[in-house]
This record gives structure tokens, sequence and C-alpha cells, in this order.
């Protein structure tokens, strides 16, 4: 937003490289280089297709879908293949359908599948984030 000429200031203060260095904290010195410096990288790109490792992630909590009401009233049954991204600490990121027989299963599948927790996948003694698939698989019991 422009501001009028009558309040601007004809007097204009510029600080100069001095006064400037002596409001910059303290002082920095020559050094020698060496130490290490660590940085900190989120993992919140796209997963890969594939991670390799030595270890693969083992089940810890296995949460069973809900059968949809819906699917129970009618008599349905069906089989849906989840695809879940396994982060470092072995939690569920991101859940994907591979393959199903029901589009009425999918979301009670993937509600399921995203309460999994896992024991991370290792390569080369370090967690590494991995895909994991799951199988879900819908039955009435009375039939």
């Amino acid at each position: 937003m422009p501001v009028p000429d009558a309040e601007v200031s004809p007097e204009q203060t510029i600080a100069t490289q001095t006064e400037l260095s002596q409001t910059a904290g303290p002082e920095i010195t020559e050094g020698t280089g060496g130490g290490n410096t660590e940085i900190q990288i989120e993992d919140d790109g796209p997963p890969p297709d594939f991670v390799p490792y030595e270890k693969e992630p083992v089940v810890v909590k296995k949460v069973d879908p809900k059968y949809p009401d819906i699917a129970l009233r009618a008599g349905l049954e069906g089989n849906v293949y989840m695809k879940v991204w396994v982060d470092k600490e072995g939690k569920v990121k991101k859940a994907v359908v591979l393959k199903s027989d029901a589009e009425i299963f999918n979301k009670a599948a993937q509600e399921a599948a995203e309460q999994w927790v896992f024991t991370p996948a290792v390569m080369q003694k370090g967690p590494v984030s991995v895909w994991v698939s799951i199988p879900f698989r819908f039955r009435l019991s009375n039939k």
C-alpha cells in the first residue's frame, strides 16, 4: 500500500557496516573446519515402489476390518488386497487398495490396515520404510 509523501520522513537512517556487525551478535572468528553437522530430513516425499531390506517387518498389532452392514445384509463376501507403507517406526503411513473383489469392502479394509503396527524393516543395521502387502478376507460365518 503506497504511503503519502507527507508521511514519509525526508531523513532516512541507514546503518553502517560497523553498526550492523555490532548488532549481529557474538563475533565470529575463523575456524579450522572439521566437526560433524547433522541435518534431519523428513520422509514426506512419495514412497518408492521398492525398498530393499535384510529383515522384513513383523506384525505387532493386527486390526480386523469391520464387516460393512450392507454387505452383511446382502450376504456378500470378498477379498481386498492392500499395500501399506510402513515407516521407520513401524507405523502405517499410507494404505492403498491393490485389488478388490467388491468395492464395498475397500473402506473397511483401508481403515483396518491404517491401524496395523509392525516392527520396522531393517537394512544395514538401520530401520527403513517399506511397502507391505496385507490380504483381507471378508467371509460370512453362516455360509
